[in-house]
């Protein structure tokens, strides 16, 4: 008798497990049922093609003009933000924010921390100065049914990912002051040099063909 009793509580249990999951996954179902999956653009296939040179931007408006201005400028926002990602995380890396020293040929004065690239305003100067010479190469411009204009945007850095190392690594010689002594110099460019490697390789590793 006990074993029957036994037997029919297993029964039970296992019919409640089935329609709970059963129930659980009716309603994972009911949530993907109409989702549809949305065609990427033109101009977010080539920008994904290519993100550490290319960055893509979208906006609406009933102006035609204007919704393609400003999706070129949410373009070159997307663009200067991953800039300034990748030398603020650079200059680290290099210990670029070193002691620099005024020299008279024989003794050294401390001339104060030279902050480099870890100096936010800095960074955003740098970044700024790139992102505003990128150009566009690709426009997709769609009309809505209330007659507005949606545009997608796709911004490129024209040269390849050693180039744009080096024009950030330029800029940041730039900061060197003309009375650093030349044997400071000589280790401030060791320190620049190791500052572009780290961005082409973090170029690199953004999956730049």
């Amino acid at each position: 008798m006990k074993k029957s009793i036994l037997m029919c509580c297993m029964a039970v249990l296992l019919c409640c497990g089935f329609f709970a999951c059963k129930s659980s996954k009716g309603v994972l179902d009911s949530n993907l049922m109409g989702a549809v999956e949305l065609k990427k653009t033109k101009s977010q296939e080539m920008a994904e093609a290519k993100p550490a040179t290319r960055a893509w931007g979208e906006a609406v408006n009933f102006k035609h003009s204007f919704a393609k201005m400003y999706a070129e400028g949410q373009a070159r926002a997307a663009f200067r933000r991953q800039l300034e990602t990748i030398i603020s995380s650079a200059s680290r890396e290099s210990n670029d924010g070193a002691q620099t020293y005024h020299s008279d040929g024989e003794n050294g004065t401390a001339l104060g921390t030279d902050q480099g690239l870890l100096n936010d305003a800095f960074v955003t100067q740098i970044a700024d100065g790139i992102a505003n010479g990128v150009v566009v190469t690709n426009t997709d411009t769609f009309q809505q049914r209330d007659g507005q204009y949606h545009c997608y945007v796709c911004v490129e850095y024209k040269g390849d990912i050693a180039e744009l190392a080096k024009t950030m690594a330029n800029q940041v010689r730039k900061r060197v002051p003309q009375q650093v002594s030349d044997e400071e110099r000589a280790k401030m460019e060791v320190r620049h040099e190791a500052f572009e490697k780290a961005v082409e390789d973090k170029l690199k590793a953004m999956g730049v063909k």
